[in-house]
């Protein structure tokens, strides 16, 4: 029984290694850079009161290493990026005797660090990839800045209060799609250009889970978020990013 056993493995890894063989003149790898900027909002599905979705921008710089065998590839890399975004009320709130104003604007904001992990495949100057975006929140909080400025609230708030967030970790799905452009030269020539350049679209989508580093309030407006309130313990989040990438493949083959 051993000796069928081991002449099955033996046998599995001679055909691994003939498969490698058979396909080492096919497998292309490349370094890559990227950039990206992105619309980003950020929904409360159980919201206690009426607030416009936060919306605002997402941005990105990325490095990674890229597989390419019979028009597929497999990649993996990090992001160094920022997002802010920013809501208002849609109406006014009377909590504890206090009056929040409708029009009152918040801001959220953080410093993140990805790695995308990304299958795809590449036709002629077209490609897609899929994926999962693992992230961590390197520095995040949030401020109020005061109601928005009309004839029924001409003031503002000329300190605002930054508070913290303590949520590292959150996770994405990631679509994206998109073509080269400059020379075309196909990935399964023998000789390949030193660079390549693609242009492509993008969406993120995931959950996150804002989690103060300080004691939660109550929502009072001039120092307390809504987002990291009492009141908004409960709200199930959901965040998206649309936008657009430029990738350049490096090939450092000899």
């Amino acid at each position: 029984m051993i000796k069928k056993s081991s002449l099955l493995l033996a046998i599995i890894c001679l055909f691994g290694i003939f498969s490698l063989n058979a396909q080492r003149n096919k497998v292309k790898s490349f370094m890559y850079v990227n950039a990206s900027m992105a619309y980003a909002g950020q929904t409360r599905a159980s919201s206690h009161y009426d607030f416009k979705p936060y919306l605002g921008t997402n941005d990105n710089l990325g490095i990674g290493y890229q597989l390419y065998v019979n028009h597929f590839t497999f990649g993996i890399g990090a992001e160094l990026g920022g997002t802010i975004m920013m809501n208002y009320s849609n109406e006014g709130i009377h909590i504890d005797n206090k009056f929040i104003p409708k029009g009152m604007l918040e801001l959220l904001g953080n410093i993140h660090f990805n790695t995308p992990v990304m299958l795809g495949a590449e036709f002629g100057k077209f490609y897609f990839k899929v994926g999962v975006v693992p992230s961590m929140n390197l520095l995040n909080g949030a401020t109020v800045l005061g109601p928005v400025l009309s004839q029924e609230n001409p003031s503002y708030y000329e300190h605002p209060q930054p508070r913290r967030f303590k949520n590292p970790f959150q996770f994405y799905g990631r679509f994206e799609i998109g073509g080269s452009f400059g020379k075309f030269i196909p990935l399964d020539y023998p000789i390949q250009p030193k660079a390549r350049f693609y242009l492509g679209g993008y969406v993120d989508f995931g959950f996150t889970n804002d989690t103060p580093a300080e004691a939660r309030g109550v929502y009072d407006a001039q120092t307390t978020p809504y987002a990291i309130s009492n009141e908004a313990f409960h709200d199930v989040l959901h965040q998206i990013s649309v936008g657009l990438r430029f990738t350049c493949l490096l090939n450092f083959a000899k």
